[in-house]
């Protein structure tokens, strides 16, 4: 079973588990973070959330009034998604195929920390094409070194790739123009996140 099969085998069997825990982290960790970022999308944006979950943040768009895509490889996430009435499409995160300037902003919420380093320069690229000029990118990593599996404690593994802020910022460099970021301490899993608001070069 290779690293990617292991990772979706823990989400599906413990769907309910992070459904509930990504709502919690979403309502204590990112609610003022989310409202900043959503003040300036266009009106009726259209969102892909990439790697969305169960739906927590797409649900919070919708309700906000934009068109918001749930992308996930996870079978069990994505029927949370359609539990939420939202619109889902079940494609890998690292081989999504859309028509180049189909969205005004990519959300990618602690998503592409599942795929290989090696892949991320060509999963961004692909991001930078598929998004309209001067558009919007999300992505939230966890900072740290290397990647490998980490052994989660209900059974089961995931494949983690962990960055520095600095690693991750010259990568976006190349095709995103940085408007904001933000460090996220779990203090409970003693865990930090460092998230990027980025725009379309």
């Amino acid at each position: 079973m290779d690293y990617k099969e292991e990772t979706i085998n823990v989400y599906d069997k413990f769907s309910e588990y992070f459904d509930k825990k990504f709502e919690e982290y979403k309502e204590k960790y990112m609610k003022s973070q989310l409202e900043e970022c959503i003040s300036l999308f266009p009106k009726n944006a259209k969102i892909l959330d990439l790697g969305s979950g169960s739906g927590n943040h797409s649900i919070f768009f919708k309700q906000k009034g934009f068109d918001v895509l749930c992308l996930d490889i996870s079978k069990e996430l994505l029927k949370k998604c359609r539990d939420k009435g939202l619109k889902t499409i079940e494609m890998d995160i690292e081989n999504f195929n859309f028509p180049e300037n189909s969205f005004d902003v990519v959300w990618a919420y602690t998503s592409l920390l599942h795929i290989k380093k090696e892949q991320l320069p060509k999963v961004l690229q692909k991001i930078k094409d598929i998004l309209k000029e001067k558009s919007f990118f999300f992505i939230s990593l966890e900072e740290g070194k290397g990647e490998n599996f980490i052994k989660f404690k209900e059974g089961g593994k995931r494949w983690f790739a962990l960055y520095e802020k600095e690693e991750i910022e010259k990568l976006l460099k190349k095709d995103f123009t940085i408007l904001e970021s933000w460090k996220v301490i779990i203090e409970k899993k003693k865990k930090v996140f460092i998230d990027f608001l980025c725009k379309k070069n």
